[in-house]
C-alpha cells in the first residue's frame, strides 16, 4: 500500500520536474558590458584612446617645437644631414646641414655644394663660380671667373692670341689690311713666317698657343697650358 502511494506521488510530480529542467537549460543572452555598444576602448597612458563607431584611432606622437616627424622620429631638419630642409633630403659625405640647406662651409670658404660633393668654385673649371658653369678652351677658372690663359688676351671676340690673330694683331681690334694680311709676332705682314691657320692666323704651333697647340685648331682643355706644342 505504501509503495503505491509513493509511486503515485512520483507520477504526479513528473511534469513539474520536466518543466523546471527545460526552463533552466535554454539559451542565455550575453551581457552587454560595452557602453552603448558603439564606443571604442580607452587608450593606454601616453597615447590617445580609440574613438568613433566600430573603429579605433591609432596612437599619435607630437614632436617638440622646432622638430619634424621623419620616419617615426623627431628630427631637426635645420641641422640633420640626412633630413636637411625636409625629410629624406640627405647631404653628401663632406657636406653639413646649415639652416636647412646642405653646406660646404666647413671644407673651405670658396667651397660650394654641387650635387652630393663639395667643389672649390674659385678654381674648378667645371663649376667656376657656380655649379655647372664650365670654362671654355683657352681659359681657366681664376677667382671664380673664367679668364684667358697666357698668352691669350680677352678681346670682344673672346680669348685671342694677339701675336697671330689677324683680327686682333698686336692689340684687340687691330685688323691687318689686305696688303699685309698675316699677323706674325704681333705685326701685320705680307708673308707668314710660321703656320698659316684658318682666318689669317700666322701661328707658331710649336709654341705656347693653347688654341693651336701642335697644330692649327688643336685646343688644350680648360686649365691646361701649351708648352712647345704639347698640352699639359
Amino acid at each position: 500500500m505504501r509503495i503505491r502511494i509513493v509511486f503515485a506521488w512520483l507520477i504526479a510530480a513528473l511534469p513539474l520536474l520536466v518543466f523546471g529542467c527545460s526552463a533552466s537549460s535554454g539559451p542565455t543572452r550575453p551581457t552587454d558590458t560595452s557602453a552603448g555598444g558603439t564606443g571604442g576602448t580607452v587608450g593606454s597612458a601616453g597615447s590617445s584612446g580609440s574613438a568613433g563607431v566600430g573603429g579605433s584611432a591609432g596612437s599619435s606622437s607630437q614632436c617638440q617645437s622646432g622638430l619634424s616627424p621623419c620616419a617615426g622620429a623627431c628630427i631637426n631638419t635645420q641641422s640633420d644631414p640626412q633630413n636637411c630642409g625636409s625629410c629624406g633630403v640627405a647631404c653628401g659625405a663632406t657636406q653639413q646641414c646649415v639652416n636647412g640647406a646642405c653646406s660646404c662651409s666647413a671644407v673651405g670658404a670658396t667651397s660650394i655644394p654641387c650635387g652630393a660633393t663639395c667643389v672649390d668654385a674659385a678654381t674648378d673649371e667645371a663649376n667656376c663660380g657656380a655649379c655647372g658653369k664650365t670654362c671654355a678652351a683657352g681659359t681657366s677658372c681664376q677667382t671664380a671667373m673664367c679668364a684667358c690663359d697666357a698668352p691669350l688676351s680677352a678681346c670682344t671676340s673672346g680669348c685671342v692670341n694677339n701675336q697671330s690673330d689677324s683680327m686682333n694683331c698686336g692689340t684687340c681690334g687691330n685688323v691687318c689690311p689686305t696688303a699685309t694680311p698675316f699677323c706674325s709676332s704681333g705685326v701685320c705682314s705680307a708673308t707668314c713666317a710660321f703656320t698659316q691657320c684658318t682666318g689669317g692666323g700666322c701661328v707658331n704651333t710649336m709654341g705656347n698657343d693653347p688654341l693651336n697647340c701642335g697644330a692649327c685648331g688643336k685646343a688644350c682643355a680648360s686649365g691646361q697650358t701649351c708648352t712647345a706644342g704639347v698640352c699639359g
